[in-house]
């Protein structure tokens, strides 16, 4: 049905079109320059969005793929900042589809590049969390992090406590306590912790708590 359009405001990357109902409908700002509307004219939503699916879908393409020569994205990164910018969900789904055919989007390939970024700041159990947080399948980012052996976590996890014992006056279990909690925080185990801090300190593990 055909409302009138009483206002056209203007937002980062997208418009916002008010209808006589008091409805709001987004639209990508590339997708409205080629497919202009003002104010005061009819606008029957199903009918522009039909119109401008082909338009849609190119200009959501080119916004994706600018995006990925710029760096890596998970496939919900990229969704996201499509929809972010008006797109329609059926259409990001069309853009992800075709990236992913030809591998521009593979989120086995950004899960192994994002632990190799990060395995020197934080633990397994944290790598895990952030890569499920940007919408990492379980499995894919349990076997990205299959090449993460526990020799090379310990490693990483003992010189971040280096770094954060350095300068400090503390005494021995005041210094293990603030530094486990430390690395914890960091998303190390309480296996790794002990190992770590114990190989930065050069000491003995039957010096402090299990």
């Amino acid at each position: 049905m055909s409302q009138l359009i009483v206002e056209i405001k203007k937002q980062r990357g997208y418009y916002v079109i008010t209808l006589e109902s008091g409805e709001d409908v987004r639209l990508p700002a590339a997708v409205l320059r080629e497919y202009p509307l003002k104010i005061g004219r009819e606008f029957d939503e199903n009918e522009y969005l039909e119109k401008s699916s082909k338009a849609a879908y190119q200009k959501a393409m080119q916004r994706a793929v600018w995006l990925l020569s710029r760096r890596d994205y998970s496939e919900q990164q990229i969704r996201q900042k499509l929809y972010d910018a008006a797109y329609r969900e059926d259409t990001c789904q069309k853009v992800c589809d075709f990236l992913k055919e030809g591998h521009y989007l593979d989120d086995a390939r950004y899960a192994e590049n994002f632990i190799r970024r990060k395995k020197g700041k934080s633990g397994s159990r944290k790598l895990a969390m952030d890569l499920r947080y940007i919408g990492i399948e379980k499995e894919t980012a349990l076997t990205a992090l299959e090449d993460f052996t526990q020799e090379e976590e310990i490693e990483a996890a003992s010189k971040l406590a280096q770094k954060y014992l350095s300068g400090k006056s503390l005494e021995p279990q005041e210094a293990f306590r603030k530094c486990a909690a430390y690395l914890a925080r960091r998303g190390y185990s309480w296996d790794t912790v002990k190992a770590a801090y114990h190989l930065a300190n050069n000491s003995g593990q039957e010096d402090f708590p299990e």
